[in-house]
């Protein structure tokens, strides 16, 4: 059961960070992807919705009762949830060691439309910045 566990939210976490890969990519949000180039990021991204999903159907058995060893729904929702989380951290935290040379002024209430022109991990910085500026006034 905990291989099966382990499987499931691998799967979960990867197509999720090829999910969020390929909707950055649509968007725009050029401070979300891993590569400059918008069809390698797509590629990527569609590659690691489709791999992953490949290799978990195709490795071993996986249409396995809850009672025989497989997940239940509540283990499903658990670990569909963790890698999601997993999924966003991985990305946020990648995406913005990726693109550390990328220099844009933001606007501390920009919200997701920094990402267009700004890191994850600087878009925060500055919005604390300006909140610590303001807390002491």
């Amino acid at each position: 059961m905990f291989s099966f566990a382990i499987d499931y939210y691998l799967t979960v976490s990867m197509a999720a960070i090829g999910v969020v890969q390929i909707a950055a990519a649509i968007g725009g949000l050029q401070g979300l992807v891993f590569f400059r180039s918008n069809i390698l990021t797509r590629l990527t991204g569609a590659i690691l919705v489709v791999a992953p999903a490949v290799w978990f159907f195709s490795s071993k058995p996986r249409n396995i009762n809850d009672y025989d060893g497989g997940l239940d729904a509540n283990e499903q929702a658990i670990f569909f949830a963790l890698g999601s989380l997993t999924a966003l951290v991985v990305t946020l935290t990648i995406s913005s060691l990726v693109n550390f040379r990328m220099r844009c002024r933001v606007g501390p209430k920009a919200g997701l439309d920094a990402l267009e022109n700004t890191t994850y991990a600087r878009a925060v910085l500055v919005s604390l910045r300006c909140r610590s500026k303001q807390w002491r006034i």
